[in-house]
C-alpha cells in the first residue's frame, strides 16, 4: 500500500468547481432541510477535549478526531496511526480523516495538507491538483462501492462514482453559494451533505437513512446546533457530532462504544 503526504502550503482562497463525471445508476430520492438565522453561526471554539470528527471504516475499525490534533483509532491501517502520531507531535492542527471500505485513507492537516495511503491514483491526483492550486482542503468521503468526493474552499468539490442524486444536491449547495461542511455516504448508498452560509445551515439528505440518525439531524439542526461530523457505518450504525451534543446508533461496535462513552463522561 503506497502512502503519499503532501505537505501545507499558502492558503490563497479560491472558488471553484470541478467535476469528474462518473456518476451511479441508481438515483435516490433527497430533501433538503434548511434553518433560517438572522444571521451567521460563531464558529464554536473546539478545546482540547471537544470531540469534532468520527470516520467509520471496515472490521470495526473507526478514527476520532479531539480537539486540534488529538485522535484516537482502532484497526485502521498502520500508516494512518503513523501519520495521526506524526501530525500530533508536531502540533498540526488535524481536520478531518476518511475510511474507505477496501482500506484506503485520506487524512486532511492544516490550510492544505494532505496524507493519504491505497486510495484511487484518480483521486491522489485531484488531491495533488488541489495542494499545487493552493486550494483549502475540507474532507473527503467514500461511498462503500468505490465512488469518492473530495470538497475544497467553501464549496468546490470533485467527485466520481457518486449517485446522481447527491450530485444534483451538491451542485445546488455549490450554486447557491453554501459551504459543504460534511458529505457521508451509508452502505447501501444514501446520504447526508451538511451545509452552512450566512443565513442558512442544513443538510440535504436521503430519508431511508437510519430514522434515529436522521431525528436527531433534524432535532440539533433546529436547535441551532453545529453539525461537526456525521458518520455511517455497517449494518446501519452512525455517529452524529455536534457543538454540543454526540449522538450515536446502539449497534457501533462495543470498541467504538467504550470509547465514545468515555470520552463523553462528565
Amino acid at each position: 500500500m503506497n502512502t503519499r503526504i503532501i505537505r501545507r502550503a499558502t492558503l490563497v482562497v479560491a472558488i471553484a468547481l470541478l467535476f469528474v463525471s462518473s456518476f451511479a445508476a441508481a438515483t435516490k430520492v433527497s430533501a433538503a432541510r434548511d434553518l433560517s438565522s438572522a444571521a451567521a453561526q460563531a464558529t464554536p471554539t473546539v478545546d482540547e477535549n471537544t470531540i469534532k470528527w468520527v470516520a467509520l471504516g471496515p472490521d470495526e475499525s473507526y478514527a476520532i478526531l479531539i480537539g486540534k490534533n488529538g485522535y484516537s483509532a482502532y484497526n485502521v491501517p498502520t500508516k494512518l496511526t503513523a501519520a495521526l502520531k506524526k501530525l500530533n507531535a508536531d502540533e498540526e492542527e488535524i481536520k478531518s480523516v476518511a475510511l474507505a471500505a477496501d482500506g484506503g485513507w485520506v487524512v486532511f492537516y492544516g490550510g492544505n495538507g494532505a496524507m493519504w495511503g491505497g486510495i484511487p491514483q484518480e483521486l491522489a491526483d485531484e488531491i495533488t491538483k488541489l495542494n499545487d492550486d493552493n486550494s483549502e482542503l475540507s474532507h473527503v468521503a467514500f461511498t462503500s462501492d468505490g465512488g469518492w468526493i473530495v470538497t475544497f474552499d467553501k464549496n468546490g468539490y470533485s467527485a466520481s462514482g457518486l449517485p446522481k442524486g447527491a450530485i444534483t444536491n451538491l451542485k445546488d449547495a455549490n450554486t447557491k453559494k453554501r459551504t459543504i461542511t460534511q458529505v457521508a455516504f451509508t452502505e447501501s448508498g444514501d446520504w447526508v451533505i451538511v451545509y452552512d452560509s450566512s443565513t442558512t445551515s442544513g443538510f440535504y439528505y436521503t430519508d431511508t437513512i437510519p430514522s434515529a440518525a436522521l431525528d436527531f439531524l433534524t432535532q440539533y439542526n433546529d436547535e441551532g446546533q453545529v453539525i461537526y461530523s456525521v458518520a455511517f457505518g455497517a449494518e446501519d450504525a452512525w455517529v452524529l457530532v455536534t457543538d454540543k451534543r454526540v449522538e450515536w446508533s446502539d449497534n457501533v461496535s462495543t470498541k467504538l462504544d467504550a470509547k465514545l462513552r468515555a470520552l463523553t463522561a462528565g
